[in-house]
C-alpha cells in the first residue's frame, strides 16, 4: 500500500523569544503555599502573561483558566518557543 499527500507547509504557531523577560513577569500574586513540611511565600503567576524563553524557579504556582502547574522547589518551569511549560529539576539539593 502506498500514500501520498500533497499540501501547503504546515503552519507553526511558536513564539518570538522574549526579549528580557525576566522570572518576575507574570506574577499576579504571592501566596503561602505548603512544601516540604512547611509554608513558604509563593508567587502566583498568570499563565497568559508567562513569554517565550521565560525561566521559573520554584517555588511556584502557573494558573490558568483549565489548569494550575506547581513547579515544586528545586524545579524549574521553562516557557518554550510554542508557549508550553517545560519542567524539570535543578538538580540543586
Amino acid at each position: 500500500m502506498r500514500c501520498v499527500g500533497r499540501g501547503t507547509r504546515p503552519l507553526t504557531l511558536s513564539r518570538a523569544d522574549s526579549d528580557g523577560a525576566g522570572s518576575q513577569d507574570g506574577i499576579d500574586r504571592h501566596e503561602q503555599v505548603f512544601f516540604d513540611g512547611q509554608w513558604m511565600q509563593t508567587p502566583i503567576y498568570e499563565r497568559r502573561a508567562l513569554h517565550a524563553g521565560q525561566v521559573i524557579d520554584g517555588p511556584a504556582v502557573i494558573v490558568q483558566q483549565d489548569t494550575t502547574a506547581v513547579v515544586e522547589p528545586k524545579y524549574r518551569a521553562t516557557v518554550d518557543g510554542y508557549s508550553n511549560l517545560i519542567i524539570r529539576a535543578t538538580g540543586k539539593e
